[in-house]
């Protein structure tokens, strides 16, 4: 493609289409909070502007969450064992939401058993807490026969997916830096694994190209406010520097600069309506001109429904999703990668 002009940019495709052509029958695993404020929102949506989304039964080994997904998302039946629950309900499509440290061999037992009820799979990010269970799950849907997405659901936050887009479409050129911060609020001990896992997808997504961690810096005071900054070259030979913290209060976003040979795209992203960020956008900036592009939909709760409907036209049309299991693979594996050196990294300020 040629230079791209102003008018070009314009007219590029920066929301996420699907087309579905049948009913889709969806059990949840676990509706703790980020089911809660997250993905039955997302599905919920998805009702309502008409997608053939049903919400037939969720699993949950905690009454309080049963009952209150019952109660505020109309949820039908709510087991406490998520093997009656497949065995009664039988669904199409299961969103696995279980968090991988603290239900790490439940996570495990139930993509194994779904896949083995046929049920195609949806994990909530990260996929888990070590490479071995991270193959098992992958092997396991293999062997069904099943698709394994992961909810790498950053890929699909206006911003971000917008700016793949326009990369994809030559609107810089060819992309040789990357830079990318985030802030988040949440402190405790397993905040790098929680959440750098975005990080490490994003340095991936955005540049089309898996990196190699070169080098990782970090600090943190015994309140779990972190500074991690990672290195990253291309095989290209394109770099990346990533900036993730927990120091500031009330944030959840991130910013970033794509710079490419023809012109650069800056951005921002927030995951919610955070006050202390700046609201999503992105700007394409080009000798050729500059436009602003503002988001046309909210990260929360858009991009979980994209990713379930990524899984879901994939399993129709036969083709692998675009968060695959093998796909994601290699974004577990660049998160473990940096984990090795933030081990030897970490300075604890006193």
């Amino acid at each position: 493609m040629g230079e791209v002009t102003a008018d070009e940019i314009l007219k590029i495709s920066r929301v996420p289409r699907f087309s579905l052509r049948r009913r889709w029958r969806l059990a949840l695993i676990g509706v703790g909070g980020i089911a809660q404020s997250a993905h039955l929102p997302a599905y919920r949506k998805g009702q309502q502007i008409g997608l053939p989304i049903e919400v037939v039964a969720a699993a949950d080994v905690d009454e309080g969450q049963r009952e209150r997904a019952r109660r505020l998302w109309g949820i039908p039946a709510v087991y406490a064992d998520f093997r009656e629950m497949l065995e009664r309900e039988r669904p199409d499509v299961v969103d696995i939401t279980l968090h991988w440290e603290r239900h790490a061999d439940a996570k495990l037992a139930a993509v194994q058993t779904a896949a083995e009820y046929g049920c195609h799979i949806l994990l909530q990010k990260p996929m888990a807490a070590t490479w071995e269970q991270c193959v098992a799950m992958v092997e396991a849907a293999k062997k069904a026969g099943v698709l394994l997405a992961v909810n790498q659901n950053a890929r699909f936050a206006p911003t971000f997916f917008a700016a793949r887009r326009l990369a994809e479409a030559g609107a810089i050129g060819k992309p040789f830096a990357l830079l990318l911060r985030s802030d988040f609020p949440n402190r405790y001990p397993a905040m790098v694994h929680d959440f750098c896992v975005h990080t490490m997808d994003l340095l991936r997504w955005l540049m089309g190209e898996t990196p190699k961690i070169e080098a990782v810096m970090a600090q943190r005071d015994d309140r779990f406010r972190w500074c991690v900054t990672f290195l990253a070259r291309y095989p290209n030979g394109a770099v990346a520097t990533a900036i993730d913290t927990t120091c500031t209060p009330f944030a959840t976003g991130w910013r970033c600069e794509l710079h490419g040979t023809e012109g650069s795209l800056i951005g921002t992203e927030r995951y919610d309506n955070a006050v202390t960020m700046e609201p999503p956008k992105l700007q394409w900036v080009s000798e050729r001109g500059e436009v602003v592009l503002r988001g046309t939909y909210r990260y929360v709760p858009d991009a979980f429904l994209w990713t379930l409907c990524d899984l879901l036209e994939a399993a129709e049309q036969e083709r692998t999703p675009l968060c695959s299991g093998d796909d994601n693979l290699q974004t577990m594996k660049l998160l473990f990668d940096a984990e090795k050196l933030l081990a030897d990294a970490t300075i604890e300020v006193e």
